[in-house]
């Protein structure tokens, strides 16, 4: 039994030493491979607004230079109540009616002016419903949260809030991760 054990160990120590056979090579002092990229992450928040008369501020981002950005999961209400009603991100944008898609999201509450604490406390975020190539919720693509897409430079990611409960002005933002290559 003794030897039975000394031999699978002797076997495990030649296995790791002698390995698969490929050739490792460290990266860092490789002058061969320039292959490396640093990779930067960081957050921003776009923060958009609506009266009860129905005006909406708009928020965005424009960017100098070409990155990735992840698809957030959902708005946070800062004030009023989004009820059951719809906001909009739109991606790769010029303005509000330019854009090469946008992702819709819904309130939470059950209702649109909802009374009961529960049903406020769900209104509390607009929360991701599905994303469009086309006004008027058509044309569906298969993005969702934290997907990672290549926002072009010169171009927007633009937050709009479309409504939210009417008894209240509504304050929204949203978190976005940002890639920068």
């Amino acid at each position: 039994m003794i030897n039975k054990l000394i031999f699978s160990t002797i076997m495990f120590s030649a296995l790791l030493q002698v390995g698969c056979g490929k050739k490792v090579t460290n990266r860092e002092t490789d002058e061969n491979t320039d292959d490396r990229r640093n990779v930067i992450s960081e957050f921003y928040k776009l923060k958009s607004s609506l009266t009860t008369s129905g005006t909406s501020i708009a928020d965005f981002n424009e960017s100098e230079a070409d990155h990735e950005v992840r698809i957030p999961a959902s708005i946070n209400v800062e004030e009023g109540n989004a009820g059951n009603k719809t906001a909009v991100i739109y991606f790769n944008a010029k303005s509000e009616t330019n854009f090469s898609f946008y992702c819709r999201y819904t309130g939470g509450a059950p209702v649109e002016s909802p009374i009961i604490d529960q049903d406020i406390e769900k209104g509390l975020a607009y929360n991701f419903d599905g994303c469009f190539t086309q006004v008027n919720d058509q044309s569906p693509i298969n993005y969702y949260p934290g997907y990672e897409l290549t926002h072009y430079k010169d171009n927007k990611v633009i937050l709009e809030l479309l409504s939210a409960d009417p008894r209240f002005n509504a304050k929204a933002n949203a978190e976005f991760e940002v890639i920068w290559h």
